[in-house]
């Protein structure tokens, strides 16, 4: 099938430069030179495109540095070959990433092993990478240190689970950085616990009938549980207990028990409910009338606590006038 342009509702020019660009630019890059030729202005550019003032001066960073724009007051840019230009630093700030195409391009000619990355992520990512993706990769290399076959495995992982975007890898290889994950070993061993704890949270989502994936604040605690190994049916005896008492789902009200189970070596729900028996209120109330002291024999208190602030919450406060 062709397509034909519908030129009725009236044109405006497109620079022929820009189709010598259009492989490596974003699809918001796309966007902002598509209005502003428009337009022939940036005013509410953010609001009517529904970006952000980062994502704005990234499309116009990229259209400058191929020579498609230049500032008021500049000359515009003489546009020369990606053989001409100068080796990229070696390391970008993190703010701006401030490396333009024609440095990539330099970058990948001169660097086997930043070609093989790039080209590599493309094959995992089953697209050819934009501008700002190619940027990110080498501010990932270069800035953050990580090896390519790291960032490789990165990208594979997030690719795996659903969240193939340039955002969130970015985000995931900062936090590889700061946990110093630098090798192949150090990848595998955390991609194996990432994935222990994604699959533990698809089934605590599951099991509570959620229909909804985990917050990331309800994930955090679902990596706790996997970290000290609790399993799904120990989770799911503290979740009962929580709707129990309080009538919904509080996953720091189920961290508190699951916390104290795996403290004191609980590791099953049967074993919680033992546990839970042996140290309630009643079961220590039940053993003073038997004349057992767990006080002496256990170095406590010789009152209970839990008691006492039970009486003190349902207690009226007195208060007498001198």
């Amino acid at each position: 099938m062709k397509y034909k342009i519908n030129w009725d509702d009236g044109v405006f020019a497109v620079p022929d430069c820009v189709a010598d660009s259009l492989k490596l630019a974003s699809g918001k890059a796309v966007k902002v030179l598509l209005y502003i030729l428009k337009f022939k202005s940036e005013d509410g550019i953010c609001e009517a495109l529904g970006i952000t003032s980062e994502d704005l001066e990234d499309a116009l960073s990229y259209w400058k540095s191929v020579g498609v724009m230049y500032s008021e007051g500049e000359q515009p840019a003489v546009r020369e070959a990606p053989a001409a230009v100068q080796k990229a630093p070696t390391a970008l700030p993190k703010a701006a990433k401030a490396v333009s195409a024609e440095e990539i391009a330099a970058r990948i000619g001169e660097s086997a092993e930043i070609k093989t990355l790039l080209e590599s992520i493309e094959s995992s990512m089953a697209r050819p990478l934009t501008f700002d993706d190619q940027r990110t990769v080498i501010w990932i290399y270069d800035h953050l240190g990580l090896p390519p076959e790291v960032i490789l495995m990165l990208v594979n992982y997030c690719v795996g689970i659903g969240r193939a975007n340039m955002h969130y890898i970015e985000k995931t290889a900062v936090s590889w950085a700061d946990e110093g994950i630098d090798s192949s070993a150090a990848a595998d061993a955390k991609i194996l616990v990432l994935q222990r704890n994604n699959t533990l949270s698809a089934k605590c989502a599951n099991r509570m009938n959620l229909n909804r994936k985990l917050t990331a604040r309800e994930n955090e605690y679902v990596a706790k549980w996997a970290a000290a190994e609790a399993d799904i049916e120990l989770i799911m005896n503290a979740y009962e207990r929580t709707v129990d008492a309080t009538g919904k789902v509080s996953f720091p009200y189920m961290n508190k028990m699951i916390a104290e189970w795996t403290a004191n070596g609980v590791k099953t729900s049967a074993e919680a409910d033992e546990y839970s028996a042996r140290t309630a209120p009643a079961a220590k109330n039940t053993r003073r009338a038997s004349g057992q002291n767990d006080a002496a024999s256990e170095g406590e208190p010789s009152f209970d606590l839990d008691l006492i602030m039970e009486h003190a919450k349902n207690t009226p406060l007195i208060v007498h006038n001198k």
